[in-house]
């Protein structure tokens, strides 16, 4: 099961597919009937898709309906990326908000939550459906009673650096409530600071994972087996002490 999968609804992953694909083609032009055959769909369905997806372009880069037209269609270069593209769909998508709405949100309540997206909490369980099923792979349940996250809270922290990474690929700082460049600052101050802005960025990341759940009352014990699973580094100069 891939991230998008888990985060999109259908419509959102055919737009996403589609997007992929001919951006992945920019080489070549291709018809509605080209992307019909390639995603599987009927003339009409990907007609549709087509539309939306333009609409979904224009909003995300203020450029005219024409000129995205002839960028998708003739394989002229765009301006937007896969990336840019995901993300605005993931931000976009109530599971997606969901979930960060249960690690940056204020007072958490799921009755506010659904009033402020006009859902139900019947539509909320539907369209979490497979983020739930995913997190029970670390153990972790979602509590609709108390909007948090319910389990091993080391498995949760885990859970939530592979949800923003995936999401984000590092593009983007997802902590509304840190500030990237003060942390940047105090990781290359650390003499084992990782030249590799990959390893960085992910370690970064971990670190706002951590102070976001410390700021709001979530703790753990750090043994021998959450030791081994994340860099020794982070553990040693991270900033957090036996009781994180």
């Amino acid at each position: 099961m891939n991230f998008e999968t888990i985060f999109l609804e259908k419509s959102d992953l055919q737009k996403f597919t589609m997007f992929r694909t001919l951006v992945t083609n920019q080489t070549q032009s291709l018809s509605i009937t080209d992307l019909a055959e390639r995603l599987t769909l009927s003339y009409q369905q990907s007609y549709n898709v087509f539309q939306e997806l333009t609409r979904d372009l224009v909003t995300l880069s203020g450029e005219p309906v024409g000129k995205i037209k002839q960028s998708l269609t003739d394989g002229a270069a765009l301006s937007l990326s896969v990336d840019d593209y995901r993300l605005f769909l993931l931000n976009n998508s109530i599971a997606f908000q969901f979930v960060d709405y249960l690690v940056q949100g204020t007072q958490q309540s799921v009755s506010r939550f659904c009033a402020e997206h006009y859902i139900s909490r019947s539509t909320l369980m539907r369209k979490t459906a497979m983020v739930r099923s995913f997190l029970a792979g670390f153990k972790v349940k979602i509590s609709l009673t108390q909007a948090t996250f319910v389990g091993d809270e080391k498995q949760v922290r885990l859970f939530l650096q592979l949800f923003y990474w995936l999401s984000y690929h590092g593009s983007r700082w997802p902590f509304r409530a840190l500030d990237f460049t003060r942390l940047s600052k105090q990781y290359q101050a650390l003499p084992t600071a990782d030249s590799n802005p990959i390893t960085a960025s992910q370690e970064r990341l971990f670190w706002g994972v951590c102070r976001t759940r410390m700021s709001r009352g979530h703790f753990v014990t750090l043994n021998a087996a959450f030791s081994e699973s994340v860099p020794q580094r982070v553990l040693n100069d991270g900033g957090l002490p036996e009781q994180a």
